[in-house]
């Protein structure tokens, strides 16, 4: 009888591991499956089509406002007048009653501007020096074979937006810059942005002096690639100003390039550990990672082990529904909050998922709820992440850079061209002024 009992325990261990490793396989692949559906670009598919879905756009009724028209515009270039035909579809005379007037805007036939500087030559009586003259409008004094003929910066400037903004390949953009008129090859535009962030780097420099000296900044990284190796993509961002760079790691040190290990106003990021060694600086941590963990825990657990997760997730959402109280009401939901989170991490609970998130929020406490406390801070980290987003789908385009002085350049391109969209300037100008100044210039571009 004993025989047979070790007999079925071990059939039954045996069974057990099975299962528990099946189970191992199964959570690895519900995670991945997870992942996926967060990703930024393809694949999309969400699962099988909505077998009759709701019609797109703005439903109809006065309720949805009025409905949106272009305005009149002040300028017209030219006017063509229209003929009534003949006769009517059926035959009949017209009777004219009048006129009425429709505009329509459109762009003009691509016609590349040519310029022809006389560049004035002479030399020095004393040290017999060549001097040659300068035109505002130049962007190189090179002339000859070399630099005698050269695409001018605003061709220059489009095309760079093309690449660093929208995602375009350097191919694509010089085809696109030849249908309207300028001839130009990719390795062109490759040198012209070699230059570019050669001119924007005390601009970089000053943005990132800027970020330092905000009350309130946000932070996040993402995957990139460097010569087809890993690397990282570090964002930080206020509501005007976004600094990105390319660091091969995901430290403290690959963060502190941007943000200085002193920074001592509130960091809003993700629960990231390395996050918290800005030990000067108050912290936010995002809530929305937060819920999604949450909600993820209370439909994966078992019932028995879903509690903890259904507490935290009401503690939550109560310090979110508090936002738009006044300063002393949300005072004391801080107090009341923060409160509960201590006496449930000073609770038992089964299930290491519990124990994973009774770690997480001791470590996160003093992080958790600071948007109720502290003025213009977010209680998420969205800001950074669209600040990511137009760069994570321009990587599925091109897959990342193939040299580290390539993520540089891009870093310091994207860096001025998604501020310079933050503060509603114009980006072309912009880039026109910088590439007209001369040479020994370094000028911050938004001062």
């Amino acid at each position: 009888m004993i025989a047979g009992l070790q007999s079925t325990i071990e059939t039954l261990n045996v069974t057990v591991a099975a299962r528990e490793a099946r189970i191992v396989e199964l959570e690895g692949k519900l995670g991945e499956a997870r992942r996926a559906g967060k990703r930024q670009a393809a694949p999309f598919s969400k699962g099988d089509p909505t077998p009759e879905p709701k019609r797109s756009g703005r439903k109809p009724g006065q309720a949805y406002g009025r409905r949106a028209t272009r305005p009149v515009p002040e300028r017209v270039d030219r006017e063509l007048d229209t003929e009534l035909p003949a006769v009517c579809e059926c035959g009949g005379e017209i009777e004219p009653v009048g006129t009425e007037a429709q505009f329509q805007i459109d762009l003009p036939e691509p016609a590349p501007v040519v310029t022809k500087f006389n560049v004035a030559v002479g030399r020095c009586r004393c040290c017999r020096r060549r001097v040659q003259g300068r035109h505002r409008e130049q962007t190189s004094d090179a002339l000859g074979a070399v630099g005698g003929v050269q695409i001018g910066p605003h061709a220059i400037a489009t095309g760079l937006i093309m690449h660093y903004q929208h995602g375009l390949s350097f191919g694509r953009c010089t085809e696109l810059l030849g249908q309207l008129g300028v001839k130009l090859h990719a390795s062109t535009l490759v040198r012209a942005a070699d230059r570019c962030a050669g001119d924007l780097e005390a601009t970089c420099a000053a943005l990132i002096v800027e970020l330092n000296a905000a009350p309130v900044v946000t932070a996040d990284e993402t995957g990139w690639r460097i010569g087809g190796m890993p690397a990282w993509l570090w964002a930080v961002t206020t509501a005007t100003t976004t600094v990105y760079a390319v660091r091969t790691g995901r430290k403290f040190a690959d963060a502190t390039t941007i943000l200085d290990a002193a920074f001592s106003g509130v960091l809003v990021r993700d629960g990231y550990a390395p996050y918290r060694k800005y030990v000067e600086a108050s912290h936010q941590s995002c809530q929305a990672h937060l819920l999604r963990r949450l909600v993820e825990m209370i439909a994966d657990l078992p019932p028995a082990e879903r509690g903890l997760a259904r507490a935290v997730k009401q503690v939550f959402d109560d310090a979110l529904a508090a936002r738009d109280l006044d300063p002393g009401a949300r005072g004391e939901v801080f107090a009341d909050v923060t409160e509960r989170i201590e006496l449930l991490c000073a609770q038992a609970w089964i299930g290491d998922d519990n124990r994973r998130l009774i770690k997480h929020l001791r470590n996160e406490t003093d992080a958790l709820f600071t948007y109720l406390i502290a003025d213009d801070v977010e209680a998420t980290n969205w800001r950074a992440e669209q600040a990511i987003r137009p760069a994570a789908v321009n990587r599925k385009v091109w897959g990342g850079n193939r040299t580290r002085h390539g993520a540089t350049v891009w870093a310091q391109i994207a860096t001025v061209l998604r501020t310079a969209r933050l503060r509603q300037r114009d980006a072309i100008a912009m880039l026109v002024a910088i590439a007209r100044q001369p040479a020994s210039a370094q000028l911050n571009a938004f001062a």
